[in-house]
């Protein structure tokens, strides 16, 4: 039986093309372009895993109002900071042992650093790749992967983009494919996914924004598409 974990300072980092996510109980880390890869440590073994929560969000400055904010708090010793590095990620061998007082975060402190790495992991990505996942509010891995391994898919993902979800979502579940995503007809693209094969649900998935995707719902919407007639066949009437 793997030893009990060691409690860790929870908080965030990227460095060399990886976002690192500290909780007290476990690890994550996560690369994100050319080669997608997700591995996530809670015992003493390191497991792939696929994150599902949202990795790369529309870029927004951070408020000319957070530096007071933050100022008015007490700065962080460099010993403090010094923690968040982890000498087994390959600190400094010189650097000044951990303090035995634990180390105390705040939540506004542990927000910044959130901010940033997921900032840094999102410009560590293809500008037109960010554009095209940031829309989805969660499950994004999928599509980060297929858009690396096929780069044709990037132009079904930037013209019908829910649809390019789909597929990722599909190629989730056979990562072994070859299939050529990006060289198929939208048309063929929905056969494969056993969906009616017709140019108006080609129209339907253009007209999903986004943004409206509900992982909750998403596999009640395609069990709807999935049938030939009936009821998927009213929702394009609507349309």
């Amino acid at each position: 039986m793997p030893a009990s974990p060691i409690p860790r300072t929870p908080g965030y980092r990227f460095k060399d093309g990886k976002l690192m996510i500290f909780r007290e109980d476990e690890v994550m880390i996560i690369q994100g372009w050319n080669q997608p890869s997700a591995v996530m440590k809670s015992d003493a073994y390191w497991e792939p895993f696929i994150p599902e929560f949202r990795l790369v969000a529309p870029y927004r400055r951070a408020s000319k109002a957070a530096p007071k904010k933050m100022a008015s708090e007490k700065p962080q010793s460099p010993v403090a900071s010094a923690q968040m590095d982890f000498d087994w990620w390959g600190g400094d061998a010189a650097a000044k042992p951990a303090p035995a007082k634990p180390v105390v975060v705040t939540a506004s402190s542990l927000n910044e650093q959130r901010r940033r790495a997921f900032d840094a992991f999102r410009f560590s990505l293809p500008k037109e790749v960010a554009r095209v996942v940031e829309g989805f509010r969660s499950h994004q891995w999928n599509l980060i992967t297929l858009l690396a391994r096929d780069k044709a898919v990037m132009d079904l993902a930037t013209s019908n983009p829910v649809l390019a979800y789909a597929v990722a979502d599909w190629f989730g579940d056979y990562p072994r494919s070859v299939l050529n995503f990006g060289k198929m007809p939208q048309c063929k693209l929905l056969k494969l996914l056993k969906l009616p094969d017709t140019p108006a649900l080609v129209k339907l998935f253009r007209k999903i924004p986004p943004e409206s995707i509900d992982r909750r719902l998403w596999k009640l919407l395609l069990t709807v598409l999935h049938q030939p007639d009936g009821a998927s066949s009213k929702l394009l009437g609507w349309l």
